[in-house]
């Protein structure tokens, strides 16, 4: 981002150079708004899907929409720090904020792997317990 905006303000006239930070932040903030929105929509039909998403639903909650809502959020909140980085002067006080979403975002990895450690190993869990089942009535054991 720092290569484009410099590029951006060598070819732009002198009068013209403070203009440069404010459009690229904006540029961001309205990009990043619309992958929360898509990822939010996303997200929320996904889980409304599922199984569990349905079960939530049947007594009156929505957990789809719930977790869409925080997904937006979490990536609206990296935006708003992108965007807001854009200007020099906010860089040096933004910098405790950059190493906590970096330590946020760092266990996100972690995250993932344990769901799919946990979406494997059901799938393992019920072709086992089917399995089981068909031998066990192969051999007509009750």
């Amino acid at each position: 981002m720092d290569q484009m905006s410099q590029s951006l303000t060598d070819h732009l006239d002198p009068s013209l150079q403070f203009l440069v930070a404010p459009i690229i932040a904006l540029v961001i903030f309205i990009i990043g708004w619309v992958v929360a929105v898509i990822a939010r929509t996303l997200v929320s039909g996904a889980i409304n899907r599922t199984g569990i998403g349905r079960k939530a639903q049947s007594t009156g909650g929505n957990i789809g929409k719930s977790i869409g809502k925080a997904l937006f959020w979490i990536i609206m909140l990296v935006v708003v720090l992108l965007a807001l980085g854009q200007f020099e002067r906010l860089k040096e006080p933004l910098e405790p904020l950059y190493g906590m979403m970096d330590g946020v975002l760092g266990a996100g990895g972690n995250i993932i792997g344990a769901v799919l450690f946990l979406v494997v190993g059901g799938l393992v869990a019920r072709v086992s317990k089917e399995a089981a089942q068909s031998t066990l009535e192969a051999v007509q054991v009750n």
